[in-house]
């Protein structure tokens, strides 16, 4: 039998791939490069996945951990459906954007024909 011409195994994770992509990319992001060349290392088990930040400050990590529990099947859902909140982002950027450059309006009426004038959708 010829074992290099073919795979001899094929895994697959429970985890989507790009969930896990995105968590190492934040893994590298946010450590602490000042003082120390520690690594970031993906441990990955049968029953769960580790990452590791050895130059990240505890505090820190904590609050990274404890973020990323609480909205978990938040993320995963977003990566596997492929749905993001970049569209509400956008409209909302453009509503803070309106309010600096008035620097306030008389009453909130003027306010939202204002939103509704720059985002189009005044008549």
């Amino acid at each position: 039998m010829d074992f290099t011409t073919r795979r001899l195994e094929n895994r697959r994770s429970a985890y989507p791939l790009a969930a896990l992509q995105q968590l190492t990319r934040n893994a590298v992001m946010h450590r602490t490069y000042e003082g120390t060349a520690a690594p970031v290392r993906v441990y990955w088990f049968d029953d769960r996945i580790e990452i590791t930040i050895s130059g990240a400050t505890y505090g820190n990590l904590v609050k990274a951990a404890q973020m990323v529990r609480g909205h978990l099947q938040g993320i995963v859902t977003a990566v596997c459906a492929n749905v993001t909140n970049a569209r509400a982002e956008s409209v909302n950027a453009k509503i803070q954007w309106i309010k600096r450059m008035a620097r306030g309006y008389r009453n909130m009426q003027r306010f939202m024909d204002a939103i509704l004038f720059h985002l189009g959708k005044l008549d």
